[in-house]
């Protein structure tokens, strides 16, 4: 049988899709990291209703338009500007990503040094999620308003601060303060808020027809670092102690914290407000009104319940496929560790070529098909019985989720509205914070209520009914 300890390493993909879709997202979180677009503009000889951003010049690359003699896009050459602003965001999300894979592994462990048992991984996971829900929505409109670069290194130095008191703390009184800290320096600026990704949409705008190679390589770095860090936590909890990880962690985002002050701002002047306790009415003004213009967008919706799709299958993740695995062909904690691996390196390559496909051919066609991959793998699993054809289900699976998160990200990046980036990935981590306290909880219901088969069928019914939703949606 699995402990709690090889359970919660299987939630590795959680922490990934959060910085997938911002899920991802889909950063999913997550992940989710949703990278930039131009406003939405069409030339005389593209479609009006192409899901493609027009690039700023007027011309159009053969993947934005229909017409046979358009040019190749130019190579892609960085500006000094450009390299700055995305070494800094790389490398310190490399770090903080590291780091929250480091922690992940070490949960159980650390809880029980304290005597809080499961009650205390409990709140060290549930507590920022309350946080986050409150102030997801206000944050990405301020982020709109007032700029990027304020929330993006605040929420930084709180995150860190609040990693360190959780290190600190020794009763459930002293976490919980912690754990809220965390939860509001997260919304506000951690690798999936709406500060990071709208900063890194700002960065990619400028490079439009090279958008899903460097989305591609942003999610590479995430990747690699869930690779490496849960093994590097593991082995210092266990060697040193389970709250070096979470001092780690900490440490590391106070580190980025004067590396951020280095970026600079984004938005344009002429859109930025006093962001003073007495400006604060006149900040706030308008955050309903955007809310509701993403909302009534069927493009923005079709993008949200792409990410509630992935969400599905992450949920059968966090609850169902280690349990099933064990009692289908005997799956030790070993087993499930190498595969999950296996995946998650082999997702940095996928990655990266998925971007140059989706810069070639098209983003909605790479959306759509690795949201479909990934409900068939879903189906299938149910059929598995041994250890083979169970590899290459969660091969085929990590694969679709690869070309979905990097296709999503550069979709959601084309059809957000400069002025709305923010707004929109806060809206993104919306859902996924939602959805993630109600999908578990249903797959988990019927695979014990009824058979761990029922639930991947539910959830697999799920995805594909929300696809066949998309498609009708975007009118594919």
């Amino acid at each position: 049988m699995l402990s709690n300890r090889h359970i919660v390493l299987l939630c590795l993909p959680l922490a990934r899709s959060c910085a997938a879709y911002g899920a991802p997202g889909l950063r999913v979180s997550p992940v989710a990291t949703v990278r930039p677009a131009l406003l939405l503009t069409h030339q005389s000889n593209c479609p009006p209703t192409h899901l493609r951003a027009a690039p700023a010049a007027p011309r159009c690359s053969r993947v934005n338009c229909i017409d046979g003699d358009a040019p190749e896009p130019a190579p892609l050459v960085l500006d000094g500007t450009s390299k700055l602003q995305l070494s800094i965001l790389l490398s310190t999300n490399f770090l903080v990503q590291l780091g929250i894979g480091m922690l992940i592994t070490i949960l159980p462990l650390y809880a029980q040094t304290l005597g809080f048992g499961a009650l205390g991984v409990g709140l060290i996971i549930a507590v920022p999620q309350l946080a986050k829900l409150l102030l997801n929505l206000p944050v990405g409109h301020l982020v709109d308003v007032v700029g990027r670069k304020p929330p993006l290194v605040l929420g930084t130095l709180l995150d860190g601060i609040g990693q360190l008191l959780t290190a600190g703390a020794s009763t459930i009184s002293s976490l919980v303060p912690a754990r809220l800290v965390v939860g509001v320096g997260s919304a506000v600026g951690s690798v999936t808020g709406p500060a990071t990704t709208a900063y890194t949409q700002d960065v990619l705008a400028k490079y439009p027809e090279h958008a899903g190679v460097l989305n591609g390589i942003v999610q590479a770095v995430g990747f690699l670092a869930f690779a490496v860090g849960p093994a590097l936590g593991g082995w210092l909890g266990t060697r040193y102690s389970p709250a070096l990880p979470v001092y780690l962690l900490g440490a590391a985002q106070l580190i980025c914290v004067p590396l951020k002050l280095l970026l600079p701002e984004t938005l344009p002047p002429e859109r930025r407000k006093a962001a003073g306790l007495r400006g604060l009415r006149v900040v706030m003004d308008g955050l309903l009104e955007t809310y509701r213009t993403l909302l009534a967008d069927p493009k923005q919706r079709a993008l949200l319940a792409m990410k509630c799709a992935f969400l599905c299958g992450l949920s059968l993740i966090l609850t169902i496929v280690p349990l099933h695995a064990t009692a289908a062909w005997g799956a030790s904690a070993a087993d499930l560790g190498r595969v999950l691996s296996a995946v998650t390196i082999l997702s940095i390559p996928v990655g990266i070529g998925a971007g140059a496909l989706v810069d070639r051919f098209g983003r909605l066609p790479f959306a759509v098909g690795g949201s479909l991959t990934t409900a068939l793998a879903v189906s299938l699993m149910p059929l598995v019985s041994s250890r083979a054809p169970y590899y290459a289900l969660r091969v085929l699976w990590g694969v679709g989720e690869a070309f979905l998160i990097t296709a999503y990200s550069t979709l959601a990046l084309d059809l957000t509205p400069e002025a709305q980036r923010g707004a929109r990935n806060s809206l993104d981590n919306q859902v996924g914070d939602l959805a993630l306290l109600f999908l578990p909880v249903l797959i988990g219901v019927v695979g014990q209520v009824v058979s761990f088969n029922a639930a991947f069928w539910l959830a697999g019914a799920l995805m594909l009914s929300l696809n066949l939703w998309i498609v009708r949606t975007l009118r594919l």
